[in-house]
């Protein structure tokens, strides 16, 4: 059984590195490969290389010899984590903004509906354009606030706003 292992996957614990891949067709006879890794016969294939020499693999045979080495490596250093902490942090400094932001004495908050999309605008009616109009300091999908549990908030700014 390990002999088998061994023939299917001979580049197993190499260090490879995609040079190109191609992507045929088997219409009008095109040339099909057999992989250097497996052996089974492919169309679509990559060129990879361990530094030394060139291979020619299917892209089945990439996926697990490279893609899952850098999936595993980016878990392995808590690159989903951090990237979904990085995410996290994002939405809520828009969050924060826009509670500091609508919460100035000086700020008018609008609902700018266009059609099923609605924009929340806070604008500092201390801050004037060179047109004269109110400056917008803020601007945001009315649906990823209340997403974000803000709703309530919104509404009443906008009760305040019209009463």
């Amino acid at each position: 059984m390990s002999t088998t292992t061994n023939k299917r996957n001979k580049l197993q614990g190499l260090k490879l590195e995609v040079k190109s891949i191609s992507r045929k067709g088997i219409e009008g006879a095109e040339i099909a490969y057999c992989c250097e890794n497996c052996g089974k016969t492919i169309v679509n294939y990559a060129t990879v290389t361990d530094g030394q020499k060139n291979y020619t693999i299917g892209l089945d045979c990439k996926k697990t010899l490279i893609d899952k080495y850098i999936l595993d490596k980016l878990k392995s250093d808590n690159f989903l984590e951090v990237h979904e902490a990085k995410e996290y942090r994002k939405k809520l400094n828009e969050i924060n903004k826009f509670l500091l932001e609508s919460s100035r004495d000086t700020a008018r908050v609008v609902l700018n509906v266009v059609g099923s999309y609605i924009t929340v605008m806070v604008y500092d009616t201390s801050k004037k354009t060179i047109w004269g109009g109110d400056e917008c300091v803020y601007s945001q999908n009315y649906y990823f606030l209340k997403k974000h549990g803000l709703e309530d908030y919104i509404n009443k700014i906008a009760e305040k706003r019209f009463n």
